[in-house]
């Protein structure tokens, strides 16, 4: 069993419903989510499955690719094939369950720098959420998707029309090494 089906099996067994991997059943796995208990071995296997479910909730919206490293859950990554844009849904879990940033989560969605400037401006207009809102699945989703607009309405035949496994490795690679320097 995956750990995205099995994400779909403990919301069941937990509250009765049943998810089919679109977005309109992200706050039934929000609504789950506030329900359990905050130990950190059930943290980290809720982050893994609900994590999982998210992202294939997004990967089947958006066409994106999962990057799974052996390394651990939090450099898995959600690769993006039409803009360039990834993030790990493992990582966004967990700091939805903790309600705060986690170092090395890697939840925050990464694009181009050039693409950052126009992007803050326009998630700045964007509604004020409430606190607990801002701490949902839903709410990121929605997020998520005003990012992928933004950054296909930008691109430009300088940029490929596929961005494929080779070149996020490359991009994630040159990002370590400054980070590093």
């Amino acid at each position: 069993m995956s750990l995205a089906e099995e994400c779909v099996r403990q919301v069941r067994e937990a509250i009765d419903l049943e998810l089919d991997y679109s977005a309109d059943t992200l706050p039934l796995v929000d609504y789950y989510c506030r329900g359990l208990e905050l130990d950190p071995d059930v943290m980290e296997w809720a982050a893994r499955t609900v994590g999982a479910y998210f992202g294939e909730v997004v990967r089947r919206r958006f066409g994106c690719r999962w990057h799974v490293t052996a390394e651990g859950s939090l450099l898995w990554r959600l690769e993006f094939e039409r803009c360039f844009l990834y993030f790990n849904p493992v990582g966004v879990v967990l700091e939805l369950l903790l309600e705060g940033e986690v170092p090395g989560s890697n939840a925050a969605f990464v694009t181009f720098p050039e693409a950052t400037d126009g992007l803050v401006p326009l998630l700045d207009r964007m509604p004020p959420v409430s606190e607990s809102d801002n701490n949902n699945l839903s709410t990121r989703f929605e997020v998520l998707e005003t990012v992928v607009d933004f950054l296909m309405n930008r691109k430009d035949e300088t940029q490929p029309e596929i961005y494929d496994a080779r070149y996020y490795a490359e991009r994630v690679e040159a990002e370590r090494r400054a980070e590093r320097n």
